[in-house]
């Protein structure tokens, strides 16, 4: 859906929520999702919480606002098509 206003911004870098949110409707329809969304939670608590109860949310992430790199993407991504549990993951409490 892009931004509020409609725009997309290619350009622009992305953080850890944004990614969690591209992966999780990337990944709708799979098994790799399941959570429900809560309303009453911040926008992105199920898209990053889902990553973490995963273990999909690389050691190099440490903050909801942080941009992440092209790699951090990709192993991502790895780690879910994958479903690579055993390597070390941050939590949703890690991150706040």
């Amino acid at each position: 859906n892009g931004n509020p206003d409609g725009s997309f911004r290619p350009e622009q870098n992305i953080n850890i929520v944004e990614t969690a949110k591209i992966v999780f409707n990337g990944f709708q329809g799979s098994d790799a999702f399941v959570a429900p969304l809560d309303p009453k939670a911040p926008w992105y608590f199920t898209y990053a919480n889902d990553l973490a109860f995963r273990n999909a949310i690389p050691m190099t992430i440490t903050r909801f606002d942080q941009q992440i790199t092209r790699g951090e993407m990709a192993e991502i991504i790895f780690r879910l098509k994958t479903k690579n549990t055993s390597l070390s993951s941050r939590t949703y409490a890690e991150l706040q």
